[in-house]
């Protein structure tokens, strides 16, 4: 996140050492149905209910997507959902898994499912990403 926000050419001094203060010996806890955990130490990822992480977020993908993201409307971020838009099924597969590649080498995991939404055409086979068969999700 360091180095997403240093080439945004955000301030060192104000800004990224507030933000780097504000990570620094975090701990939280997890309320469950029988009561809150004991406190554990966070060593990674956003502040969840933060008022900056999502614009935290969406300057972490706008910096690490820039090799491979189109313009709109071919590619769209908005929050934390991704838009790809393709003429085939073969455009779609290729650049899915490039940047599903992209963003794990740089050190994001990819976590929960790729949900695909065909709306030009019929494909009974799924998607081919990372080597597993993604079937289409109907829209909510």
């Amino acid at each position: 996140m360091w180095y997403c926000l240093r080439a945004k050419e955000v301030t060192e001094k104000y800004n990224i050492k507030v933000i780097q203060d504000m990570y620094k010996g975090n701990k939280t806890v997890v309320r469950t149905a029988v009561g809150p955990t004991d406190p554990f130490n966070v060593r990674f990822g956003l502040h969840q209910g933060s008022a900056l992480t999502p614009m935290l977020f969406a300057l972490v993908m706008d910096v690490l997507t820039d090799p491979i993201r189109r313009e709109a409307p071919w590619n769209m971020m908005y929050a934390d959902d991704v838009v790809l838009l393709n003429d085939t099924k073969a455009e779609a597969e290729k650049e899915l898994e490039s940047w599903r590649q992209v963003l794990e080498r740089r050190g994001l995991k990819t976590i929960g499912e790729l949900f695909l939404y065909e709306t030009h055409y019929k494909n009974r086979g799924g998607y081919n990403v990372n080597n597993s068969n993604l079937q289409p999700q109907p829209p909510n």
